[in-house]
């Protein structure tokens, strides 16, 4: 199988909490998106390597090493995927991921806004 596989209507997901990412997962595939749940940072890095996702959802603690390391893994794929972090209102990390060029969404997520923000990736927004 090819390294990457051109799937740019795919969205990862990336939380350990299975609630959200179900939420996520139906709320991006009434847009006609198919949703990949991971559940581990090597999940998410393989899968990564596999396949070229329009976007990443993911949980702002998900990356163990910190901003930086998660930034560089994700820089280092081929596609360049739109990376959204979802955060809590207090999250320390929230600033340093605003730092590194991604987008932070604050929880409590509303549903609504992150269909718009990943219907606007697929448009090439």
């Amino acid at each position: 199988a090819p390294a990457s596989t051109d799937r740019s209507d795919l969205v990862l997901i990336a939380t350990r909490d299975p609630y959200e990412a179900q939420l996520l997962a139906s709320a991006v595939g009434r847009l006609g998106i198919s949703p990949a749940l991971v559940g581990s940072w090597s999940e998410l890095t393989a899968a990564l390597k596999r396949v070229a996702a329009a976007t990443v959802l993911i949980d702002a603690g998900f990356c163990e090493r910190g901003v930086e390391a998660c930034s560089q893994a994700l820089a280092a794929t081929e596609t360049r995927p739109r990376v959204l972090v979802m955060a809590g209102p207090k999250d320390p990390s929230s600033l340093a991921y605003e730092d590194a060029g991604f987008m932070v969404l604050e929880r409590p997520l509303a549903l609504a806004e992150v269909a718009r923000l990943v219907a606007g990736s697929e448009a090439g927004t």
